[in-house]
């Protein structure tokens, strides 16, 4: 029986580096909270690339995740990835790191903007961010 796992943290940056032999450490650089839009007569902000890192626990079998944007003030989502599958196997403990990196992702107007990480249609950890 498949169990969806839990989310121990979710972090959202600019980029981020692996180190370690095998790949045992991910460090993320330039922390994301807020995103300024270039011209503040234009209402629609382009951002290059958004990382976002997760460490997930718990689970048992396989899950399906994906990462979706959705403005607050619209519930529209701006911005979706491909399904990804995560192996968690039959160890309840096991710690599974998860990468994602957006490109282009475009934010129609300001407001806040919930980034999450989603299991199938379930929502398991959420990040706001806010475009000025």
């Amino acid at each position: 029986m498949d169990v969806k796992p839990i989310v121990r943290y979710m972090v959202v940056c600019n980029e981020y580096a692996v180190e370690g032999s095998q790949g045992s450490r991910i460090s993320a650089l330039g922390l994301i909270t807020n995103v300024k839009r270039d011209n503040p007569l234009i209402p629609a902000t382009k951002v290059p690339q958004i990382c976002i890192l997760a460490a997930l626990a718990g689970g048992r079998g396989n899950c399906r995740l994906h990462i979706e944007i959705r403005s607050d003030d619209t519930e529209e989502i701006v911005f979706q990835t491909p399904y990804r599958e995560v192996q968690f196997g039959n160890e309840p403990l096991k710690v599974a790191g998860v990468t994602f990196r957006l490109l282009g992702c475009v934010f129609p107007h300001p407001g806040t903007y919930g980034i999450q990480l989603m299991s199938e249609e379930s929502l398991l950890d959420e990040y706001s961010i806010v475009v000025r």
